[in-house]
C-alpha cells in the first residue's frame, strides 16, 4: 500500500494500479475525526446507549462497595 498526503485527507492507494482503496481526514494529535458515513452500515440497526456494563463480577461490585464507603462516612 501507499499513502499520500493530500491536503487535509490521507489517501491509501494500491501501489500496482493506483487505486485509492481508503481516504481517512488528517487531524491533530489527540483529536478524533470520524465519519458517520462510515459506520452507517456497521452500526446503524444498534441503538445509542450511554451505559457502561461491568466486565466481570468483581467490576460489578465496584459501586456498591464505593456507596458503602461514602455511606460509613457520614
Amino acid at each position: 500500500m501507499t499513502l499520500i498526503q493530500d491536503g487535509a485527507r490521507l489517501l491509501v492507494a494500491e501501489p500496482a494500479s493506483g487505486e485509492v482503496v481508503a481516504e481517512h481526514l488528517l487531524a491533530a494529535p489527540g483529536e478524533v475525526v470520524l465519519d458517520e458515513a462510515h459506520y452507517e452500515g456497521c452500526y446503524a440497526h444498534r441503538p445509542v446507549t450511554k451505559t457502561v456494563e461491568p466486565f466481570d463480577v468483581a467490576a460489578s461490585a465496584i459501586p456498591a462497595i464505593t456507596f458503602e464507603h461514602l455511606s460509613s462516612l457520614e
